[in-house]
């Protein structure tokens, strides 16, 4: 099922991509805004958003509020 569902979500290079820039991000320690993950990743507004949408619904990756800005984590759990 676990399985399954990573597929759906990461059904893409570019889903992909912006999976892999998220845990380099985490890896270094920081959040990154949408814009950054956006420039990063090169892909389009219509993949990235559906892509975030599904992972924060499933809660691999979370929105965290600061200011002005929406930053994003990759959330870390035991499988």
């Amino acid at each position: 099922m676990a399985g399954e569902e990573a597929e759906e979500v990461l059904g893409s290079r570019g889903r992909i991509r912006l999976l892999k820039a998220l845990l380099a991000a985490k890896k270094d320690g920081r959040a990154v805004t949408v814009s950054k993950l956006k420039a990063t990743t090169h892909l389009k507004g219509g993949t990235w958003k559906g892509t975030l949408k599904s992972s924060v619904r499933r809660g691999w990756v979370e929105e965290v509020q600061m200011q002005s800005s929406v930053f994003l984590k990759v959330v870390a759990r035991a499988p």
